[in-house]
């Protein structure tokens, strides 16, 4: 199943407390970007990578991904714009969004989602939760929720390349945390859960550097 992916990368990371964009920072020698999109340039049934970049990152990641099958798209002031840019830069019937700050993005995980694709419309990886959950307002416990009911959702998540376009159309100035939920709100269609992978973590607070 051909597919092209788009990795958004183009975030402040704020919470990161780095100096520079966390999509640099350096694990076992290279850096967080490039075991991103590793998986993606060895998989053969993926023909493109759009990786989503801020424009002052633009010599740099130039400089460390030299791939025939990657280009770069300028991002925007929110993560769904950034997506609807690289969208432009999408052609192919399938297509996997992932987080460039997810560097641990396994061959097992994105066939997974592969399989699921020929048969669902919108594939979402998750893993279970094992913390009680409570629902919280002003410091105070309103409910204690199941968490058998609840899942953390991870990328790549996988969809039909014109559905998600459609959905960013319809969603205009509305903001949603990810692709999925515009695809259950904005076309009601379902969205399959795979088996995410714990290791499959995103870098985001000074903690996890």
């Amino acid at each position: 199943m051909e597919y092209q992916a788009l990795v958004v990368a183009a975030g402040n990371g704020n919470r990161s407390q780095l100096q520079y964009n966390k999509i640099f920072y350096q694990i076992s020698n290279r850096s967080i970007i490039e075991w991103a999109i590793q998986s993606f340039i060895q998989d053969q049934d993926c023909t493109k990578i759009v990786i989503v970049i801020r424009k002052s990152d633009e010599k740099q990641i130039k400089q460390i991904i030299q791939n025939e099958k990657v280009c770069f798209v300028y991002g925007g002031s929110t993560r769904q714009e950034s997506v609807r840019n690289g969208l432009k830069e999408i052609h192919s019937q399938y297509l996997l969004v992932h987080d460039g700050a997810r560097p641990f993005l396994t061959m097992d995980l994105i066939q997974r989602i592969k399989d699921s694709l020929l048969v669902h419309a919108a594939v979402i990886p998750v893993i279970a939760i094992s913390d009680s959950i409570k629902q919280v307002k002003e410091h105070k416990v309103l409910k204690s929720l199941d968490r058998n009911e609840y899942r953390f959702v991870q990328t790549p998540q996988g969809f039909l390349t014109n559905d998600l376009k459609k959905a960013h159309e319809m969603a205009e100035n509305n903001m949603y945390s990810d692709d999925s939920i515009m695809i259950e709100q904005l076309l009601h269609q379902e969205v399959f859960c795979v088996d995410g992978e714990i290791s499959n973590k995103k870098f985001t607070c000074k903690e996890d550097f």
